[in-house]
């Protein structure tokens, strides 16, 4: 097969006979925990809940319960995101008649979700590191022009990593090609905007 040189990565073509998957769950799981503790900490619960029409003291008291919630509640996200990542792959490479181990695919899944979790990382650290609410303001996205338009934050450099890397997985690792690759790759994109937006 000849690959598109924008779709190609070899880490993804490896992973049909080498998935290392334990590897990956390994790295996965320690990911999204250190996401949910930096989403944690770059929203300012108290001000959150004081919004929703809680008192001072009632925010603050009900602030590391939120917190918590929170933090569990991207653990779960982040998991079922994964398996819905890997049933619609399947479902793509069935439809395309791709002969590829679930274990394959399933690796191709994991290493697309844990590069995006790498740059929402670095992108909250630098959101920590700065004292800037994640509520409020998302730096890669066109909502730093426009903090507490939640709706432009749909618009982020993390939504189009999201959709090319899925382009890349489907081209490198499924061996679709270039043309069905960007489209479900643009397709990919345009439902993490959506998702985001309705989020908001």
């Amino acid at each position: 097969m000849t690959f598109s040189k924008p779709l190609y990565i070899e880490a993804f073509n490896r992973d049909r006979t080498h998935p290392h998957l334990w590897k990956k769950i390994l790295l996965f799981l320690v990911l999204i925990i250190v996401q949910a503790a930096l989403a944690a900490f770059t929203v300012d619960y108290t001000q959150e809940l004081t919004k929703q029409g809680l008192t001072d003291a009632q925010a603050q008291q009900a602030s590391p319960i939120v917190m918590v919630l929170g933090i569990i509640g991207v653990i779960i996200g982040s998991i079922i995101f994964v398996g819905i990542t890997f049933l619609i792959t399947l479902i793509i490479y069935k439809i395309f008649k791709k002969t590829l181990s679930k274990k394959g695919i399933f690796g191709g899944v994991l290493r697309y979700y844990n590069t995006v979790l790498c740059a929402t990382i670095i992108i909250s650290a630098i959101q920590v590191l700065f004292h800037l609410d994640m509520a409020t303001v998302k730096i890669d996205s066109l909502n730093i022009f426009a903090p507490g338009n939640t709706r432009l934050s749909a618009l982020s450099l993390t939504n189009v990593l999201g959709g090319w890397l899925f382009a890349v997985m489907l081209h490198s690792n499924g061996h679709l090609s270039a043309k069905w690759s960007w489209i479900l790759g643009t397709v990919m994109f345009i439902i993490c905007v959506v998702l985001t937006v309705v989020a908001a």
